[in-house]
């Protein structure tokens, strides 16, 4: 049986998000620790298998750092595939994993500027003292 939409907004309250003001049908919730914020519209009852998945891609699961201590290769092994987890001890977040953005394409050549661009003579010379007073708020 699908997902209702009661079941995200019961999830995201026990992650700990709470509800802010939107508009018409949509409601929103915010974190405390997290910048970004999930929309849920529609009616409690409704079944919108496109909108669980994108509202859960910004909800972070939490673990202890018991739970953690346990199996870490079970909770890597999350990580990889894209899940987002903060770690709290006694109550307090202390950590976050997430996946690690993997860079897109071949790295970038060796000399890829070169001749765009001279480096000056007195790039290495001292700061002229006036500047570096500046610096040490003098």
């Amino acid at each position: 049986m699908p997902r209702k939409i009661r079941d995200l907004v019961r999830d995201l309250v026990k992650a700990g998000f709470e509800e802010r003001r939107g508009k018409g049908s949509h409601r929103n919730y915010s974190h405390p620790l997290f910048a970004e914020v999930v929309t849920i519209s529609g009616k409690d009852g409704s079944e919108d298998v496109n909108q669980w998945r994108k509202a859960t891609v910004d909800v972070m699961s939490t673990i202890s750092l018991r739970e953690l201590a346990d199996d870490p290769a079970a909770m890597l092994d999350r990580v990889e595939a894209g899940e987002h987890i903060l770690v709290v001890r006694e109550g307090r977040p202390v950590a976050e994993l997430r996946p690690v953005a993997v860079p897109h394409g071949a790295t970038r050549p060796f000399g890829l500027a070169a001749g765009t661009f001279t480096v000056p003579d007195d790039f290495d010379s001292p700061l002229p003292s006036a500047i570096l007073r500046e610096f040490e708020g003098r």
